[in-house]
Protein backbone atom coordinates (compact mmCIF):
# COMPACT_ATOMS: atom_id res chain seq x y z
CA UNK A 1 0.00 0.00 0.00
CA UNK A 2 1.24 3.09 -0.94
CA UNK A 3 0.64 6.79 0.76
CA UNK A 4 -0.40 8.10 -1.81
CA UNK A 5 -4.17 9.02 -0.76
CA UNK A 6 -4.08 7.29 2.02
CA UNK A 7 -6.99 7.87 4.60
CA UNK A 8 -7.30 6.57 8.12
CA UNK A 9 -10.12 5.45 10.28
CA UNK A 10 -8.70 4.91 14.11
CA UNK A 11 -11.31 3.42 16.64
CA UNK A 12 -13.26 0.59 16.89
CA UNK A 13 -14.06 -2.42 14.64
CA UNK A 14 -16.71 -4.80 15.68
CA UNK A 15 -19.26 -7.29 14.23
CA UNK A 16 -23.36 -6.17 13.90
CA UNK A 17 -24.94 -10.16 14.12
CA UNK A 18 -28.26 -9.62 13.22
CA UNK A 19 -30.44 -13.08 12.87
CA UNK A 20 -29.66 -14.87 9.86
CA UNK A 21 -25.54 -13.40 9.29
CA UNK A 22 -23.01 -10.86 10.93
CA UNK A 23 -21.22 -8.08 9.15
CA UNK A 24 -17.85 -6.67 10.03
CA UNK A 25 -18.78 -2.87 10.90
CA UNK A 26 -17.70 -0.01 13.23
CA UNK A 27 -17.95 3.33 11.82
CA UNK A 28 -13.83 3.59 11.44
CA UNK A 29 -13.89 0.70 9.65
CA UNK A 30 -16.76 1.28 7.41
CA UNK A 31 -15.35 4.28 6.36
CA UNK A 32 -11.82 2.62 5.49
CA UNK A 33 -14.11 0.26 3.60
CA UNK A 34 -15.96 3.18 1.98
CA UNK A 35 -12.70 4.88 0.93
CA UNK A 36 -11.28 1.87 -0.52
CA UNK A 37 -13.80 1.82 -3.23
CA UNK A 38 -13.20 5.47 -4.33
CA UNK A 39 -9.83 4.83 -5.28
CA UNK A 40 -7.98 5.94 -2.39
CA UNK A 41 -6.01 3.56 0.41
CA UNK A 42 -8.23 3.13 3.26
CA UNK A 43 -6.62 2.13 6.38
CA UNK A 44 -8.08 1.07 9.60
CA UNK A 45 -6.21 1.17 12.95
CA UNK A 46 -7.68 -0.83 15.70
CA UNK A 47 -7.87 -3.37 18.19
CA UNK A 48 -9.30 -7.13 17.54
CA UNK A 49 -9.69 -10.02 19.97
CA UNK A 50 -7.73 -13.24 20.35
CA UNK A 51 -11.17 -15.03 19.04
CA UNK A 52 -12.67 -16.24 16.31
CA UNK A 53 -15.07 -13.03 15.86
CA UNK A 54 -11.43 -11.60 15.32
CA UNK A 55 -9.89 -13.54 13.19
CA UNK A 56 -12.87 -13.09 10.53
CA UNK A 57 -12.50 -9.11 10.65
CA UNK A 58 -8.95 -10.17 9.29
CA UNK A 59 -10.15 -12.26 6.40
CA UNK A 60 -13.10 -9.94 5.87
CA UNK A 61 -10.54 -6.90 5.55
CA UNK A 62 -7.87 -9.26 3.38
CA UNK A 63 -10.92 -9.97 1.14
CA UNK A 64 -12.63 -6.32 0.83
CA UNK A 65 -8.67 -4.96 -0.17
CA UNK A 66 -8.64 -2.62 3.69
CA UNK A 67 -5.67 -1.78 4.59
CA UNK A 68 -5.33 -2.61 8.30
CA UNK A 69 -3.12 -2.17 11.51
CA UNK A 70 -4.74 -4.29 14.04
CA UNK A 71 -3.53 -5.10 17.57
CA UNK A 72 -4.72 -8.29 19.18
CA UNK A 73 -5.93 -7.90 22.67
CA UNK A 74 -6.85 -10.34 25.84
CA UNK A 75 -10.61 -8.62 25.38
CA UNK A 76 -13.32 -10.00 23.17
CA UNK A 77 -13.90 -9.15 19.68
CA UNK A 78 -16.60 -6.21 19.59
CA UNK A 79 -20.50 -7.03 18.97
CA UNK A 80 -23.47 -5.43 19.11
CA UNK A 81 -26.79 -7.59 18.19
CA UNK A 82 -29.25 -6.20 15.84
CA UNK A 83 -32.86 -7.23 15.30
CA UNK A 84 -35.26 -5.78 12.97
CA UNK A 85 -38.09 -4.15 14.19
CA UNK A 86 -41.37 -2.78 13.53
CA UNK A 87 -41.44 -2.35 9.15
CA UNK A 88 -37.81 -3.18 9.12
CA UNK A 89 -36.29 -0.78 11.55
CA UNK A 90 -32.94 -2.09 13.00
CA UNK A 91 -33.15 -1.86 16.83
CA UNK A 92 -29.49 -3.01 18.28
CA UNK A 93 -28.78 -4.32 21.78
CA UNK A 94 -25.73 -3.47 23.26
CA UNK A 95 -23.93 -5.62 25.23
CA UNK A 96 -23.61 -4.55 29.09
CA UNK A 97 -20.95 -2.09 29.76
CA UNK A 98 -17.15 -3.37 29.43
CA UNK A 99 -14.14 -2.68 28.65
CA UNK A 100 -14.34 -3.15 24.55
CA UNK A 101 -11.21 -4.21 22.81
CA UNK A 102 -10.69 -0.88 21.66
CA UNK A 103 -10.06 0.89 24.96
CA UNK A 104 -7.48 -1.59 25.18
CA UNK A 105 -5.11 -0.32 21.94
CA UNK A 106 -1.90 0.97 22.96
CA UNK A 107 -0.53 3.02 20.56
CA UNK A 108 3.63 3.68 21.42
Amino acid sequence: MSDRNLVIGIGEILWDIFPDRKVLGGAPANFAYHISQWGMNGLIISAVGEDTLGQEAVRVLEDKKVGYLLQTVGSPTGRVTVSLKTKGWPGIDLPKMRRGTISLLRIA
